[in-house]
């Protein structure tokens, strides 16, 4: 994964669990919502940096499910 990559995949880590901690919601709870069965080991890989990548269409539901857009700027 090219540098800029790593960083986008960083930036948005942190910005899930921003978001998902300013929503009240369990690591459980956003897995269940997003994906639609328990994997909270998967969201902490994403919320720290260890998952290799995730597609667009699911950054795009993880937005939807936590009533947000990306601005990158911001974190």
């Amino acid at each position: 994964m090219a540098r800029g990559e790593l960083n986008i995949m960083r930036k948005f880590g942190q910005f899930v669990k921003f978001k998902r901690r300013q929503k009240g919601l369990t690591q459980s709870e956003l897995a269940q919502l997003v994906y639609g069965k328990n994997d909270r080991q998967y969201i902490s890989k994403i919320e720290n940096n260890k998952v290799e990548g995730i597609n667009l269409s699911t950054m795009e539901t993880f937005l939807e499910v936590l009533d947000a857009d990306m601005d990158f700027k911001s974190l």
